[in-house]
């Protein structure tokens, strides 16, 4: 049935969309446009005096009727008719296979099952309060219907507000014990699959009252569910907490499922008026939307935040994005972040790398040492595409004063354009007030000295000064 999809919703569009352009002429193409004409028999009466139509005899109340607009109430109809069978035909692969509940807003599917809502605790307590004594309690027992899933997810978000119930489970490690039934509600929900989705409005009523047990749960429900609580969460709960938390949830989300919606809240998550908010979204950019304008636009606005945690996470997440997983995870940046490797599972194009080069130059202004710094390090690591960026990292390493920044900016010019660049950088190193700094400008000198061609041994003589290389090194390496 999958491989008939799209021509299902082809045809059904197709007939679908002549419907409505059928009862759209029948409706409103035959207006009056200014014409005296007769309401009954549409006879043309401009030039006839009077009220009475010569043709029909019918006599209208007022001058008014004789300019309404023609209505083929029979075309009206056959295009309506047309119009429906099209849709049923389109929606015929949803309805097949019961995909229809993604379609339908879970308040349309409230409203129908509110009905129903008998038949629903009958089945609850059959499929659900029936495996309290068996090996998987808070489980559905059997297997059911769409229409009996339906039913239990409308029980399952009713009972999610009910904490006094209490209910006794039985265990052979821990004796029989308590629990409130809205737990169980909530574990049974895992079992529904998309037709949970009629308990999500249920879902975000419950974060505001135990929101980390419904984080906790998310990962076992269907993507439809958990996505639009996890946005719920993120967007307009009061508590930072919930919302950090519902951000790491959040990030996984928009990778599996692919869900531009998520994405759009991790965004404007990004403009949170809590640093640790903004912080945790920031960081989570790149893996929710690499190379979506939007996301790209948020890392931008990052890296001016006044926080700099802020921007340490945008330097991180413009690094992450440009590189890819496997290059950012064998980089130093993600252990100059002090944090866990962000799972980019994408390759960059080309023309997005040279502006997330630009981006991360833009960072060596920072006012943050270790924002500048970080910068630095990924400039030196995305490749050939910050070749271009060599002269402004080069002005920002003379006006540096921070020598870790400074190092880590030579470091960066040497692996994109080679030794004979970043030797006058690793010369003014060498006497740096940084004992670390020194020692790692004398150990690349001494390198480039030793093992490189005669072309940058004489430029390492000439730099240093003719006679003295020996002496400088060491006198850097014994500080």
């Amino acid at each position: 049935m999958a491989g008939w999809t799209w021509a299902f919703w082809a045809a059904g569009g197709t007939v679908a969309m002549t419907g409505l352009l059928l009862c759209g002429w029948a409706l409103l193409r035959d207006r009056s446009r200014g014409r005296r004409r007769c309401p009954r028999c549409w006879y043309d009466m401009s030039g006839v005096p009077g009220m009475k139509c010569p043709e029909c005899g019918r006599t209208p109340r007022t001058e008014k009727r004789f300019f309404r607009t023609r209505r083929r109430w029979r075309w009206a109809v056959a295009g309506t008719a047309l119009a429906t069978f099209g849709a049923g035909t389109a929606a015929a692969p949803a309805i097949a296979s019961g995909e229809w509940v993604l379609y339908v807003p879970p308040t349309l599917l409230n409203l129908g099952l509110s009905f129903f809502d008998k038949e629903a605790q009958a089945v609850y307590a059959t499929r659900v309060a029936g495996s309290r004594t068996t090996s998987r309690p808070w489980s559905v027992v059997g297997p059911t219907t769409q229409w009996q899933r339906l039913l239990l997810a409308r029980r399952c978000g009713q009972l999610l507000s009910d904490h006094e119930t209490m209910i006794a489970i039985p265990s052979t490690h821990l004796g029989e014990f308590s629990r409130p039934i809205s737990e169980e509600a909530l574990f049974a929900l895992a079992d529904l699959g998309k037709e949970a989705r009629v308990a999500a409005p249920a879902l975000m009523r419950a974060c505001r009252e135990d929101v980390e047990s419904v984080i906790w749960e998310l990962d076992r429900l269907h993507p439809s569910v958990g996505v639009p609580v996890l946005r719920y969460v993120i967007l307009e709960h009061p508590e930072a907490t919930a919302r950090i938390e519902a951000l790491r949830k959040g990030a996984a989300w928009a990778e599996a499922s692919e869900s531009p919606g998520m994405a759009r809240a991790i965004v404007r998550a990004a403009s949170d008026r809590d640093t640790a908010v903004r912080e945790q979204a920031v960081s989570v950019l790149s893996l929710a939307g690499p190379g979506r304008p939007s996301c790209v636009r948020a890392l931008e606005r990052a890296l001016h935040d006044k926080a700099e945690p802020v921007r340490l996470r945008a330097v991180e997440g413009l690094s992450a994005m440009s590189m890819g997983v496997d290059q950012y995870e064998a980089s130093s940046v993600a252990l100059a972040a002090r944090r866990a490797p962000l799972q980019v599972r994408w390759s960059p194009p080309p023309e997005l790398r040279v502006r997330l080069a630009a981006l991360l130059a833009s960072s060596l202004m920072d006012e943050s040492p270790l924002v500048r710094r970080l910068a630095a390090a990924s400039l030196g690591l995305i490749g050939a595409v910050a070749v271009p960026q060599c002269e402004a990292m080069a002005r920002a390493f003379e006006r540096e004063s921070d020598d870790q920044t400074r190092l880590a900016l030579a470091l960066s010019i040497e692996r994109l354009q080679g030794t004979m660049s970043a030797l006058p950088l690793f010369a003014k190193l060498l006497d740096a007030p940084d004992a670390q700094v020194a020692k790692a400008a004398a150990s690349r000198v001494r390198e480039a000295a030793a093992t490189g061609p005669d072309a940058i041994k004489s430029a390492v003589e000439k730099v240093i000064g003719e006679g003295h290389l020996g002496k400088v090194i060491q006198e850097s390496e014994a500080r």
